[in-house]
């Protein structure tokens, strides 16, 4: 019966959701060519030796911030969701909510990307080689170019996940998230590839890595397709569904990312210098499981219909929060 229902929502409009993804991951491909006004592209590349990891941010492009404005506001945005009952209850309470909560993650990106750019602009206002400024102008058009440059294009991708997430295929967030790691994949691939080859890497490791990426591939695609389908099956506005609203949540993404974030800080605080790393390794999957298990519990109770979660546990996860 499910997968009835996922083939009969899937199918007939695989191809207009196909041609909207790719049209939007196309145009973000074509705005990170698009350099920053004011800058001589060619002459901070050649300063910067490849400190920026190549791509956009290497060719100082429009793209340079990527999605990180908005995603550093979903993330303070999900650590709310996890400690304050009274966020999710109202968040939950209609779609009007929901929308006004999207309206304010876009709005504070923006401001964020503003900032960002506002510092990067005084960085490079003052970057020199030898005594060659990289910069064609100064002044307020300098900053008013890149600082518009950059918070226009925040706004665009914001609008593109939108796109993505209601009309194409996935995550549109996510997509746009990591399409920056995926065009640079090839590059990466041939330079592991030859790492392995000279014999920098061992047979077994190399392995190892290719499978954790296929599993964690898999793991992915899984939940992606079980979120699918639990959408197909469950009433409008049901439980485990409605924390997904325009596309923001992915299953399983955020408390893996909350979960590394908090065991590196708990293996800081906690751990020596030689054993913290060790420590986050064994810290990471506990706090990964417990995020996991408030995330279920908060979506199959229904805060609106269970009440906050007991006052000792709110105290518990606002205290990772702020730790």
């Amino acid at each position: 019966m499910t997968g009835n229902l996922y083939q009969s929502r899937l199918i007939p409009d695989f191809l207009p959701r196909l041609l909207v993804t790719t049209g939007a991951l196309l145009l973000y491909l074509l705005a990170s060519h698009l350099p920053l006004p004011g800058i001589d592209p060619e002459l901070f590349a050649r300063a910067s030796g490849g400190r920026f990891g190549g791509g956009a941010a290497q060719r100082l492009s429009i793209t340079a911030l990527g999605v990180w404005p908005i995603y550093s506001v979903l993330l303070l945005t999900e650590m709310a969701r996890l400690a304050f009952g009274r966020f999710r209850r109202w968040e939950r309470e209609s779609a009007h909510n929901g929308a006004k909560l999207n309206t304010f993650v876009g709005i504070a990106a923006m401001l964020l990307a503003a900032f960002q750019a506002y510092g990067i602009t005084a960085a490079l206002e003052r970057y020199h080689v030898g005594a060659a400024p990289i910069v064609l102008s100064d002044g307020f058009p300098l900053y008013a170019g890149i600082i518009f440059s950059l918070t226009a294009m925040t706004a665009l991708l914001w609008w593109l996940s939108g796109m993505i997430s209601r009309h194409g295929l996935g995550s549109g967030f996510w997509l746009l998230f990591a399409m920056p790691a995926v065009w640079g994949l090839p590059q990466s691939l041939w330079s592991v590839l030859e790492l392995a080859r000279q014999g920098g890497i061992s047979a077994p490791a190399l392995f190892v890595v290719l499978a954790m990426c296929v599993l964690a591939v898999m793991a992915l695609v899984w939940l992606r397709l079980a979120r699918f389908a639990a959408s197909a099956v469950a009433p409008s506005g049901g439980g485990i569904t409605t924390g997904d609203k325009g596309g923001i949540d992915l299953a399983g993404i955020w408390p893996a990312i909350l979960g590394i974030l908090l065991a590196k800080d708990f293996a800081f605080l906690l751990g020596s210098d030689d054993t913290r790393s060790a420590l986050a390794i064994v810290l990471i999957p506990v706090v990964v499981a417990f995020l996991v298990w408030l995330k279920t519990f908060n979506a199959v109770r229904g805060d609106a219909a269970a009440g906050a979660l007991p006052s000792g546990i709110d105290f518990i996860k606002l205290s990772w929060v702020v730790a």
